[in-house]
């Protein structure tokens, strides 16, 4: 493969990209053929995903690029060489991007430090203009292999019900009967407390469900039957 094949190739698509801007052809044929190319050729060469990255995140990367040549196209337009140049790599890398995802551990690390709360606030944040284009909507899905939990991705420690490795129910209604409470209401509030455990379950009388349980009076110590919950 020609050294300087994925130049070439962005230089033509460089020039695709200002017929379209003077004749509104952003659907041709050609220009999608030739990001599907450079798509592919990115999966070769690092470099060209890298380079486009950094322009888009506005440093200037460190050993060249590997897209020199491309700004030579300004003569058709008499703009601006630095300014023009930076559009068109970031007019590729808008349709690069997509699947060239960043590693789950820097992904995470973006993740963290937007300091969100919840899964609903991500869901807001990707549909912001500043939302990076190499980070997934859906990271669950794009990092099945490195994937925890929205807690761990977002740094919040949250981990959904469902999702929780709970103490076995011997030990939580050992922890229970510690508590000397006296009813059901009682345990509902102590749930609520700053200091209630989070590998034991609010809801014991479900997830202790055919795995031990009996009654509420039987899970307390109190030897009261109450209502079934």
């Amino acid at each position: 493969m020609r050294k300087d094949l994925p130049a070439i190739i962005l230089k033509n698509l460089a020039i695709l990209i200002v017929f379209q801007q003077f004749f509104e052809a952003a659907k041709d044929t050609a220009f999608e053929e030739i990001v599907a190319t450079i798509r592919a050729l990115a999966t070769q060469d690092t470099r060209i995903i890298e380079y486009l990255r950094a322009v888009s995140s506005g440093t200037i990367p460190k050993g060249g690029s590997p897209v020199d040549g491309i700004t030579k196209i300004n003569v058709l337009t008499k703009v601006n060489e630095e300014e023009f140049n930076k559009s068109i790599q970031l007019k590729v890398w808008d349709r690069v991007a997509f699947g060239s995802w960043r590693p789950y551990e820097e992904a995470k690390k973006y993740g963290q430090s937007l300091k969100l709360k919840s899964l609903k606030e991500w869901q807001k944040h990707t549909k912001s203009k500043d939302f990076p284009k190499d980070i997934p909507v859906h990271p669950n899905s794009a990092y099945k292999k490195s994937w925890k939990n929205w807690g761990v991705f977002l740094g919040t420690g949250t981990i959904a019900p469902g999702l929780r490795e709970y103490r076995t129910y011997e030990e939580a209604k050992k922890y229970a009967q510690s508590l000397k409470l006296k009813s059901f209401k009682e345990w509902q509030n102590h749930t609520k407390s700053n200091d209630f455990p989070k590998d034991i379950p609010k809801a014991p009388h479900s997830t202790y469900k055919n795995k031990g349980w009996l009654s509420w009076g039987d899970f307390l110590g109190s030897g009261r039957k109450t209502p079934k919950r």
